[in-house]
């Protein structure tokens, strides 16, 4: 049984990562027994206990302190996956703020990413007409934990008002109100694809004090997830476009390296078979694409992170941690608009009076009319007007790897083997003697799994299939839950 792969950053170093032409399975070795990664529930328990040592006094000194001393009230938390939020209100003014504190057992450089988040939401305030929250303050001094000197990093920003979109709100909505919200996502999306980059990387703040920011380092979601299970990878300088889609695979690959319980034979050799077809994808469209310009992306724009009002106008775009400037071509509407995040077909109702297969058309038909006098809405409408699946669902797989044998079989699999049964074909592709290595790199999987899965059973961690999917149903309750909120 594969779990959803965990997705992060370590150490910088000045050498290219190589993993186009590095074969699936020829590094070292992956974890071992002395190495295994903490599992979900061991993660959480940290989480909870971090987010209960933190003292909500000290929040509101934090933020009082870049409030004039005013005297504040935290109204409510809240927490997403990489941050707890503390919603203040100042008593004099009834200004609300935002105070972000990394989750530390999950952020592997706290610091890096909440300077790149802030690096990239003032060059936005200052570029664009998106709205996003301002920034009021940063550091790495917050002393947040009674009994503890340990400093944590921490952001404070405005509040914006409002309620993240919910999905039912949206097909249940009449029309020209779907239109108008298109119309500000539209907007939003062309104003970030009209800005060039020369190279990929995460914004951050120039070290000589410049306004303008620098590129970085790529901070990424899956690498951040990667990293912290395996600390010790690699992370990377700014790339140019083949190198940045060598380290996504890279990271793709890594990631399914990562132990799992009860893997079975066919599960391994689709991921295999996936990552290395993918190899190829990306190798044989380097040459075509070796003059590609960079934009900035927020890549994990999800309907929690699009703030609207109740007659659906965009109050913010928020939660820019892991965004940054990749190659045109892996930039992309929502996945939850394309189809290609199937929570979010959960979250709408079976009876709505749009389905969520006609959302993204009703979105198209938007992009195509804004195409005829703007002519930034004109440039998304020749990247997308085509229906350009393949790279959606690249895009996808590496911003999210646990998408990778669902997308692929779905999408690119039809692509290059037509009229072919991947269920046929991948098995006879393991028999093949060319392909020994990728054979014998699956039987080294299956073989850590059954340790892992021991090693899981020995120390109680181990969740059997009917609890896994009680668990799963109340992901998916869960999941529906958030999005109609």
């Amino acid at each position: 049984m594969r779990s959803s792969p965990k997705r992060g950053l370590a150490k910088t170093t000045d050498e290219p990562i190589d993993a186009i032409n590095t074969p699936v399975g020829s590094q070292d070795r992956g974890p071992t027994v002395d190495t295994f990664p903490l599992t979900e529930e061991q993660i959480n328990d940290q989480i909870e206990e971090f987010i209960g040592s933190i003292n909500e006094e000290a929040v509101c000194d934090l933020a009082s302190r870049y409030h004039g001393q005013a005297p504040c009230t935290v109204l409510g938390r809240d927490r997403g996956s990489f941050n707890v939020c503390f919603f203040v209100r100042f008593d004099n003014d009834d200004v609300q703020w935002v105070v972000r504190v990394p989750l530390k057992p999950v952020v592997v450089n706290s610091w890096a990413k909440i300077q790149s988040e802030v690096a990239t939401l003032r060059f936005i305030l200052n570029n664009t007409t998106i709205p996003v929250p301002r920034v009021r303050a940063f550091g790495t001094e917050a002393t947040l934990i009674p009994g503890s000197s340990e400093s944590l990093p921490f952001l404070i920003c405005d509040y914006i008002p409002g309620v993240p979109l919910p999905m039912k709100t949206l097909v249940e909505a009449p029309q020209d109100r779907r239109k108008q919200f298109y119309g500000e996502l539209i907007n939003i999306l062309a104003q970030l694809y009209d800005i060039e980059f020369a190279t990929a990387g995460s914004l951050m703040p120039d070290p000589a004090g410049k306004p303008e920011p620098i590129i970085g380092e790529i901070l990424s979601l899956p690498a951040n997830e990667l990293f912290r299970d395996r600390p010790g990878l690699q992370s990377t300088t700014p790339l140019p476009g083949g190198q940045y889609m060598a380290y996504h695979h890279h990271v793709l690959s890594e990631t399914y390296r990562l132990p799992t319980e009860d893997l079975s034979e066919d599960q391994v050799q689709m991921e295999l078979f996936a990552i290395e077809s993918l190899v190829k994808l990306i190798r044989s469209t380097e040459s075509a694409h070796s003059t590609e310009t960079f934009v900035l992306a927020h890549l994990d724009l999800r309907c929690h992170n699009i703030i609207i009002t109740e007659d659906l106008h965009i109050r913010g775009i928020i939660d820019w941690e892991f965004s940054g400037t990749i190659p045109r071509r892996l930039f992309t509407p929502p996945a939850w608009l394309t189809g290609h995040d199937s929570s979010a077909a959960w979250a709408c109702p079976p009876r709505a009076p749009v389905m969520h297969f006609q959302l993204y058309p009703e979105f198209l038909k938007v992009l195509e009319e804004k195409s005829t006098f703007d002519s930034s809405c004109a440039a998304l409408w020749e990247e997308w007007k085509d229906d350009p699946e393949l790279w959606f669902s690249l895009a996808q797989i590496l911003r999210r790897p646990s998408c990778l044998t669902q997308l692929y079989y779905r999408s690119i699999f039809p692509h290059f083997f037509e009229n072919l049964d991947y269920k046929v074909h991948v098995p006879r592709f393991f028999e093949d003697v060319e392909n020994v290595n990728l054979a014998l790199e699956a039987k080294h999987r299956i073989k850590q799994s059954i340790c892992y899965t021991q090693y899981l059973k020995d120390r109680g961690l181990f969740i059997d299939d009917e609890e896994s999917q009680q668990r799963i149903q109340e992901f998916i309750a869960k999941a529906k839950e958030v999005l109609n909120k």
